[in-house]
């Protein structure tokens, strides 16, 4: 089975980015580059689910859907 799950980057001011799961609570890491973040994040909920699944619970729900959208400046 496949999960999916929304990542949000943010630049901070001293230029690392921050990748946080908005529905995996404390699900905030760091990474020196955009791809950094974001394979982070990735293993960070792969551990997370594992753990879950020793317990014998279910990963969060997929509810959230991001969608890029460009609009004129």
């Amino acid at each position: 089975m496949t999960l999916h799950y929304v990542v949000v980057i943010d630049r901070e001011d001293d230029g690392r980015f921050l990748a946080s799961v908005p529905e995996v609570p404390g699900c905030h890491v760091y990474g020196r580059t955009r791809r950094q973040a974001v394979d982070r994040a990735r293993r960070a909920l792969e551990f997370y689910i594992q753990i879950l699944r020793e317990e014998g619970k279910k990963p969060p729900r997929q509810s959230m859907v991001a969608v890029e959208i460009e609009v004129a400046g």
